[in-house]
Order: structure tokens, then C-alpha cells, then sequence
């Protein structure tokens, strides 16, 4: 085998090496902005608990706690929420877009807001507030 192409693979494992390092810092590595988007994005679909993954439980009683993991595991209940978000969804011609943008970040606050575009128009605007918590950043739930 030539030089050239020993050359050529060693140089494609470092690239390939690079792309997956730098795809596993990002994946760890989430910003308030993406996990705001990701947090809304699971509710609009139904997706219970990839949207409580995103929950920070800091500051809830165990009551409080107890009586959200209640809920979120009464499929009925949860059924009749996802049917409601559908149809105003549908009421408002679907989603057109969701963005995020960084109102402002303190060490391990931070303020997001959220602009929900309809294709009717309409344009909902919101803000939460994310605690980092263990490295992650969390929605604040209470």
C-alpha cells in the first residue's frame, strides 16, 4: 500500500475521531436555550417523560413530587392533556416554528424565552427559568 493512502486513512480517523469528540461535547453540553426547545417540543408531541426529564425538582416537597409522578402516571389524564395540545394545535393550523433566545444567565440561573409561531398567525411568547443542576440545565418546575 502507497504512502498516499496510509497518509489519507490516518488523516480520516483523526477528522472522524474529531467529529465524534466534538458530537459528544454537544450532547453533553446542553444550553438553557436547547433544553427550553427540547422541553417544549416533548410536550407538544406527548412526550411526557422526555418533558420530565427536564423538570428540576429542587424546591418541591415530597408531596409535591408525588402528586406530579401521580399525574404523569395517569394515562388517562395524560391522554386527554395530549388530545387538548393536538387540537389547539390544529385550531391554530399547526406549528409553524419555536424558537429560543437567552434573556439573561447568572452562574446557575438562567431566564429563557420561548416564541411559539402558529401558521394562522398567531404567536404565543413565554419565559422560564432553568436551574443548573449536577452540570445539567432543568426547567424550574415549582
Amino acid at each position: 500500500m502507497s504512502n498516499f493512502f496510509i497518509t489519507a486513512s490516518r488523516k480520516l480517523v483523526v477528522l472522524l475521531s474529531m467529529f465524534f469528540a466534538v458530537t459528544l461535547l454537544t450532547a453533553c453540553s446542553q444550553s438553557p436555550e436547547s433544553v427550553a426547545y427540547e422541553h417544549a417540543m416533548a410536550l407538544i408531541n406527548g412526550r411526557w417523560d422526555k418533558a420530565f426529564e427536564y423538570v428540576s425538582t429542587t424546591g418541591m416537597s415530597d408531596s409535591e413530587l408525588m402528586e406530579m409522578k401521580a399525574v404523569l402516571s395517569d394515562e388517562v389524564a395524560m391522554e386527554r392533556l395530549k388530545s387538548e395540545i393536538q387540537a389547539d394545535l390544529q385550531r391554530r393550523g399547526g406549528l409553524d416554528s419555536l424558537s429560543t433566545k437567552l434573556v439573561s444567565q447568572t452562574g446557575d440561573v438562567a431566564i429563557v424565552e420561548l416564541v411559539t409561531k402558529f401558521k394562522n398567525g398567531e404567536i404565543d411568547t413565554s419565559r422560564s427559568k432553568l436551574l443548573k443542576e449536577s452540570g445539567k440545565w432543568r426547567i424550574k418546575g415549582k
